[in-house]
């Protein structure tokens, strides 16, 4: 859960306890009782909205891996920082991407922790059967049909495939 995710689930936990106490006070009128009672609301409210706003984000990103034709990840560590990067390539010439950035084994936070998904498109290479993305380097994917390899490039690494269907990708490759 994101920073501003975090803030918005607190303001909304304070409001509907206030809410409630209030509530609670015009009916009961007794102070402390609703003093309490927002105490506890007001922790319960954000841990539903914690879960269920994390098992949004969950769900999310495994809508994204669903139907995608291959997966590639590309892993970049250094003393401190970890950089995760994974495009998720689909049919219908679109990708999601991931971008995961946080220290290693989390101890420390010399490169600050950040996470997100974007999507975009790629086109097909004809000629070689490859496709090509939008992104900045560009990421280029290699299919060789016969013996079933997957290659992806991406300024100038190759990167880990993460999971490719062939049927997906034969089926991508005789549409046209």
């Amino acid at each position: 859960m994101e920073l501003h995710e975090q803030y918005i689930g607190i303001m909304i936990a304070m409001g509907l306890s206030f809410l409630l106490s209030l509530v609670v006070f015009f009916k009961i009128q007794r102070k402390w009782l609703g003093c309490i009672l927002q105490i506890f609301s007001f922790i319960v409210f954000y841990l539903i909205l914690i879960f269920v706003l994390a098992m949004f984000g969950i769900f999310q990103e495994v809508s994204e891996e669903t139907g995608a034709m291959v997966g590639v990840r590309l892993v970049e560590d250094t003393r401190n920082c970890r950089y995760e990067r994974i495009w998720w390539m689909k049919p219908d010439n679109t990708y999601y991407f991931i971008y995961d950035k946080g220290s290693n084994i989390h101890k420390v936070e010399p490169c600050g922790n950040d996470h997100y998904g974007d999507k975009g498109n790629f086109t097909r290479i004809d000629s070689i059967r490859a496709i090509k993305t939008d992104y900045n380097p560009p990421l280029v994917i290699y299919f060789d049909l016969d013996s079933q390899k997957v290659t992806p490039i991406w300024d100038k690494d190759t990167l880990e495939v993460i999971s490719a269907d062939w049927n997906r990708i034969n089926d991508y490759f005789k549409k046209y």
